[in-house]
């Protein structure tokens, strides 16, 4: 009898820790723990960052395989460019991405022909959604059941009504809408603290928000031709890297912004704005510097802090006076047209990195430079203004694609560009030039030419 209840012994021994084994595993057969990553999501700015600890979601993968033919079913699945094969294991449907426990964590559509409206998905441990999809319809919802969402992207000219608030996603992280029947006001979204890109396109209207509830923020871009009102001074915002408003009905003064002097890009094009330019001093990190479009006044500023320019857009306001001899060492673009500037054309001898300048349609006077110090120039437009003597045969100029210098004063013949072998395009009509044009031999890609 004793081997008897020796194996009787051995056999509830292990009954017992296998119950032990199956309370204290943190699953059941419906029930999942689920890691939720960063996503991998598209980044308008570069920036570095730590990686933040995994934020772990209790999900099931047969409610989760339930919500995605819920979606399915509500874009019209079987119209689909690249369809579902439902009889198929999740990982393998297009635009779907699990997690190691078998749960949905992303699904990224473009351009797949999507149809419908936006359904209600209870995915707990969805990071990603990007719906870019011109036929997406209907109002965004507030997703309140995907509560680790970090990055939401709905693009599509269809969806309308407001945004929401977005007040049961605080892990959000990267937010982009886009669609011109988006209406209503700009929330303000104080309970997603951690939103660090936010990105909004429609037909908005009121004010811009102050966002004093992002600490985060590093790239914000709005554009809506309904928002009015003035430009806030983003003083909660300290980690602001790329600002850009435009297209509204925003007026009154550029700040100073004093203390976001670490924004790198700033474009606040085709505004209503008015007033003198600020002089943006120890903006060391500025990169590009966009205020086209608007009624600004006064003269330019000589940015003498901002060596990290790159690009420089100015054009269609009021702004007068002499264009200062800019030193900008990283300078590639500078659009200065459609104002009323005078005086004499600098040499840019402190600017060689330029490849493209746009100075029409000013008041501009005197010789034409013959741009020595700029071997790297492409584009030159200098059509419209009061401009004397010869032309240049710009030796230096063997990168040159496109010359514009009609509509000026110039006088004498026409060089034959014997150093020009890119040139495409040369404009040089409306003015009391003598003699016959040369036959550009040395420019054999001439096609657009303009004499008289």
């Amino acid at each position: 009898m004793l081997p008897y209840f020796s194996k009787f012994f051995s056999m509830n021994k292990l009954i017992r820790c296998l119950l032990i084994l199956l309370i204290t595993l943190p699953f059941t057969s419906t029930e999942l723990t689920g890691q939720v990553k960063k996503p991998s999501r598209p980044q308008r700015t570069q920036r570095t960052q730590k990686p933040k600890p995994p934020v772990v979601a209790k999900c099931s993968r047969k409610a989760d395989s339930l919500e995605l033919v819920k979606f399915y079913q509500a874009f019209n699945g079987q119209d689909w460019f690249k369809k579902w094969d439902l009889t198929k294991p999740v990982d393998t449907w297009h635009g779907v991405s699990i997690t190691k426990s078998g749960c949905v964590s992303e699904i990224i559509m473009t351009s797949n022909n999507l149809k419908g409206t936006i359904p209600i998905l209870t995915l707990p441990a969805m990071i990603q959604l990007m719906l870019d999809e011109k036929q997406v319809s209907g109002p965004i919802p507030n997703f309140a059941t995907l509560p680790n969402l970090k990055s939401l992207i709905v693009k599509s000219e269809l969806t309308t009504g407001g945004i929401p608030n977005f007040n049961k996603l605080p892990e959000l992280e990267y937010l982009d809408l886009s669609s011109v029947s988006l209406t209503d006001t700009i929330p303000n979204f104080d309970k997603t603290p951690l939103l660090e890109e936010l990105y909004l396109s429609g037909s908005f209207i009121g004010i811009v928000p102050d966002f004093n509830k992002l600490p985060k923020l590093f790239s914000l871009e709005i554009s809506s031709p309904g928002l009015k009102g003035s430009l806030p001074s983003f003083t909660k915002i300290p980690l602001l890297r790329t600002l850009s408003i435009s297209n509204t009905n925003i007026q009154g003064k550029i700040p100073e912004w004093a203390i976001n002097n670490q924004i790198q890009n700033l474009d606040l094009s085709d505004n209503q704005l008015q007033g003198q330019i600020p002089g943006f001093k120890n903006f060391i990190k500025l990169e590009t510097l966009i205020l086209s479009g608007n009624q600004l006044s006064g003269t330019l500023p000589a940015l003498t802090s901002s060596v990290n320019l790159s690009e420089i857009m100015l054009q269609e306001n009021q702004l007068v006076g002499d264009i200062p001899d800019y030193i900008l060492p990283k300078l590639r673009t500078l659009w200065l047209q459609n104002n009323k500037l005078s005086g004499l054309i600098p040499d840019f001898k402190n600017i060689r990195e330029l490849r493209d300048l746009n100075l029409s349609h000013n008041e501009l006077s005197g010789r034409l430079p013959d741009f020595n110090y700029l071997p790297l120039l492409e584009n030159v437009h200098l059509e419209h203004n009061q401009l004397t003597g010869e032309i240049p045969n710009f030796l230096k100029l063997n990168r040159l694609l496109t010359l514009h210098i009609n509509d000026n004063k110039l006088t004498g013949k026409i060089p034959d560009f014997s150093n020009l072998p890119k040139l495409m395009t040369f404009h040089v009509y409306n003015n009391p030039l003598k003699g016959k044009a040369p036959k550009f031999k040395k420019s054999p890609h001439l096609a657009d030419l303009k004499v008289n």
